[in-house]
């Protein structure tokens, strides 16, 4: 097992985000359910005078827009505040809510790719 900080000497096997979705910024979340990010950021920050739903667009990617839209509502994006979204989507996703088929289809893809 090489050092963990440091891609494998077998690039097959480094999975990026882009692989899975045509977005060239996307991160991790842009492979959530994108309806569940964006109520989690606005639950999240609820204080903002307008909120995240307003102003999200479909198909960009969603750390940029989050990080704009704080930057025009006064908002303070503190360290660690894309785990308390994931934790908010993962609740909602344990507590049963509904994938949409493009979101199931995307992870069925990319665990595929686990098996092989």
């Amino acid at each position: 097992m090489g050092d963990l900080g440091h891609p494998p000497n077998e690039p097959e096997k480094l999975l990026c985000v882009r692989d899975f979705v045509s977005i060239p910024t996307a991160e991790i979340e842009d492979l959530m359910p994108s309806d569940m990010v964006v109520k989690a950021v606005d639950a999240v920050f609820r204080a903002a005078d307008k909120p995240f739903v307003d102003i999200y667009k479909s198909g960009s990617a969603i750390v940029p827009q989050v990080e704009s839209w704080a930057a025009r509502n006064n908002v303070t994006l503190e360290l660690g505040w894309k785990v308390e979204v994931a934790k908010r989507v993962k609740q909602r996703v344990l507590d049963g809510a509904a994938i949409d088929d493009k979101t199931v289809e995307l992870w069925e893809k990319m665990f595929g790719k686990f098996s092989t």
